[in-house]
């Protein structure tokens, strides 16, 4: 019932900032939170982890907001574990379970997890969703050396197999464009109710505009529970409020971090991101559950869900990621930033062949 599936990655310990080339795709980088395996190709998480050493901090110290030690986390939609590695050394006598449904992205989420060796994670190759019980899911095989965006991943559900639910994470729906991809794999889809899970504090989901989809067999742990809920919000979806709110009282509040931060941990000047912003809701029911005075004054209770423009809608983003890459090539000192870090001369000219590609 659990429709559990793991698999392995050769990993290096070398340590240190290095960009070796791992199977002619990936480099290992030194990160805010340990060693991380990254596809180069990867135009949001690999990017931000090779320039910055880290992704959306901010998005990460909300989800530690109200966590313990003991506590239960679940990553749906865990992508290679950017969030799923700083969430578990957030609960070391707790439990992290990471859902990642993409066969190449997963195999990097099991690497970078034995690379930082946090003990308490549990990996499982399924999407999250529906209301039955185990159920199929299609998922685009996505080519890990084209450029992309590999948490931008849409799933279709199968003939007569229910819904489609959470998963591929970890970029969301910051690229509007659909992705390029070498074929369909077939992915066991199972309700977060059917793993009966003994507690829940923290429910994450960043599952490319299908969050609902992922929350509609969650019910029974969230009102159980009354987990945290931190949700992607790319599509500033009514649906998705409302149904959040249906699950029972509680608070909800819009996040919308820029993606780049001059506190970054390489202290790199250089935003790729142009103000690129992530859009996600935190909701709180539980009475012991504080948010800081900042975000509680954006309560979407008081905010116009309708509103275009200014800081609650901007109409598909402004996220065309080519100008992201050609403003990085016009400046030459990218290239040095890179070097100054760390890369040899052969990997500085790799990383300006995939940025050109």
């Amino acid at each position: 019932m659990h429709c559990l599936q793991e698999e392995g990655l050769h990993h290096d310990l070398s340590g240190g900032y290095t960009a070796e080339h791992q199977g002619g795709y990936t480099v290992l980088v030194k990160c805010r939170k340990g060693l991380f395996l990254v596809n180069v190709n990867d135009m949001y998480v690999g990017v931000s982890l090779m320039l910055y050493g880290e992704f959306s901090q901010e998005e990460v110290d909300i989800m530690q907001l109200n966590l313990q030690p003991n506590s239960t986390v679940v990553d749906v939609g865990a992508n290679i574990g950017a969030f799923t590695v700083p969430l578990a050394h957030a609960v070391p006598q707790g439990r992290v379970l990471a859902f990642e449904p993409q066969r190449v992205v997963e195999q990097m989420l099991s690497a970078n997890i034995q690379l930082n060796a946090p003990v308490n994670v549990d990996i499982r190759r399924v999407v999250v969703g529906g209301r039955g019980g185990c159920s199929s899911v299609r998922i685009p095989e996505t080519n890990p050396v084209g450029l992309n965006n590999f948490g931008g991943v849409s799933l279709e559900p199968m003939d007569g197999g229910g819904e489609g639910g959470g998963g591929g994470g970890g970029g969301g729906g910051r690229h509007p464009k659909r992705i390029e991809h070498r074929g369909w794999a077939t992915t066991p889809s199972t309700p977060l109710d059917s793993l009966q899970i003994p507690r829940l504090d923290l429910l994450k989901i960043d599952a490319n505009g299908m969050e609902k989809e992922g929350l509609e067999g969650d019910r029974l742990t969230i009102e159980r529970d009354l987990p945290a809920l931190y949700l992607e919000y790319e599509s500033k979806s009514k649906d998705l409020y409302h149904f959040v709110r249906s699950l029972g009282p509680c608070q909800c509040f819009y996040h919308a971090p820029k993606m780049y931060s001059k506190e970054n941990f390489r202290q790199e000047l250089l935003d790729v991101f142009a103000e690129t912003r992530s859009y996600n809701i935190y909701c709180v029911a539980r009475p012991n559950f504080t948010v800081p005075d900042w975000l509680s004054r954006k309560n979407m209770d008081t905010l116009d869900l309708n509103v275009e423009g200014g800081d609650f809608y901007c109409s598909g983003h402004g996220r065309q990621w080519q100008r992201h890459y050609d403003s990085l090539l016009q400046r030459n000192s990218s290239m040095d930033c890179l070097c100054d870090h760390g890369w040899s001369g052969e990997n500085c000219e790799m990383f300006g062949q995939v940025l050109g590609s």
